[in-house]
């Protein structure tokens, strides 16, 4: 997958029509059910970006290390 979203469920996600309408390249729809498969999944890299929904966000920023609890609120 080099573009696309991440999240425990996508069914409802219009990311990928919007995406490949607006943007012109393939956008995947990738459900990860659990936090493990999550981790897994940004722990190969085999992806150019993506776009994350609740519940990873937070397993996301400390994943890529840009989590710093003195800055950052998560909702």
């Amino acid at each position: 997958m080099e573009y696309g979203l991440i999240g425990a469920r996508l069914g409802h996600s219009y990311s990928k029509i919007i995406h490949e309408m607006l943007c012109g390249y393939h956008y995947d729809l990738c459900p990860l059910p659990t936090e493990e498969e999550a981790r897994a999944f940004l722990t190969k890299r085999q992806f150019k970006a993506i776009n994350v929904t609740i519940p990873y966000k937070k397993a996301v920023l400390l994943f890529t290390g840009l989590f710093f609890r003195s800055k950052i609120k998560l909702h």
